[in-house]
């Protein structure tokens, strides 16, 4: 080959997934390592930290082999090692005492998702939280096939696309603490309109002059996981709060039914789409075109919310 040494595209896509899979870490620590930083100095832990995530961007970046079996050792070490010390954890008495197992499960988190609907808000943070998943899960198996099929990127940059959309959301969840308290839920519905708008621009990629396609699709994607990060996030949180403590669990395993049966519907969906609409950069603009709409519906809904 003529010219200077090239970086291959594949080392270079290496550094969006490790940097994908850092800030996502980062998006969770605040949850993960809540216990531990109530009683361990930050000087103790946050070294530690940065050395793990440094060996994670060198190992996934670099590619290097010959590490893997020992940081795969180490993790599952790591893992046991937490498995022993959850044996040690204080043991404290059900907020429920009397609830029942859900037997018929099915019909059972049916009716508490029926239920939830007492409380107005709860019930359209968990519909958001619903539609936001299926979205996502449908947006990735168009991003998939465009890659493979549509662009012949190939399937490792579809992953990388995908890693985009990942570092989008956890900036987005960044982004949402800002949010504080009050009516945080006024931004869902306009962000989710302007979610709406990029998925329907992600129609002229085909139109685009193939220098600049995969960074407009890398700007495209990571504009989607901000706007979904912000939405997202907060709603997750906001789910784990709002049920009273007899209630939280019943109404968390109900949230999570109606997002994997969402996700379990987009499969059949998205291949449908796909063979119909021939270019899933359609299907991504059709994905926006129902998101507008939702976006547009969930506004008018949180604006006669009140509270908090």
């Amino acid at each position: 080959m003529a010219g200077g040494r090239r970086e291959s595209p594949g080392r270079a896509h290496g550094w969006v997934t490790a940097a994908a899979v850092v800030v996502v870490v980062l998006l969770l620590l605040p949850v993960l390592l809540l216990p531990l930083t109530t009683s361990v100095p930050v000087w103790a832990w946050l070294p530690l930290l940065v050395l793990g995530l440094g060996a994670l961007v060198w190992l996934v970046a670099g590619r290097r082999r010959r590490w893997v079996r020992p940081a795969a050792v180490g993790v599952v070490a790591i893992a046991a090692g937490g498995l022993a010390m959850s044996f040690g954890v204080d043991r404290r008495p059900a907020a429920d005492p009397h609830a029942r197992f859900p037997r018929p499960a099915p019909l059972s988190t049916a009716r508490e998702l029926i239920a939830i609907r007492a409380d107005s808000l709860l019930f359209k943070v968990v519909l958001t939280t619903v539609f936001v998943w299926f979205a996502g899960s449908m947006l990735i198996q168009f991003i998939t096939v465009m890659a493979v099929e549509q662009f012949e990127w190939g399937e490792a940059v579809g992953g990388y696309l995908v890693a985009a959309e990942l570092v989008g959301l956890a900036a987005g969840g960044l982004l949402a603490s800002r949010l504080g308290e009050g009516r945080w839920y006024r931004v869902i519905g306009p962000c989710m309109m302007a979610m709406a708008v990029v998925l329907l621009v992600a129609e002229m990629l085909p139109f685009m002059p193939a220098s600049a396609r995969l960074a407009s699709a890398y700007g495209l994607l990571g504009a989607v996981g901000v706007l979904g990060g912000v939405v997202m996030i907060p709603c997750e949180a906001f789910i784990q709060r709002r049920p009273p403590a007899g209630r939280k669990g019943t109404v968390i395993a109900s949230s999570n039914f109606g997002v994997f049966f969402g996700i379990l519907v987009s499969g059949p969906l998205a291949n449908a789409a796909n063979a119909v609409l021939d270019e899933p950069t359609r299907g991504m603009a059709l994905m926006g075109a129902v998101t507008l709409v939702v976006g547009a519906l969930l506004r008018r809904a949180f604006a006669k919310e009140k509270g908090s």
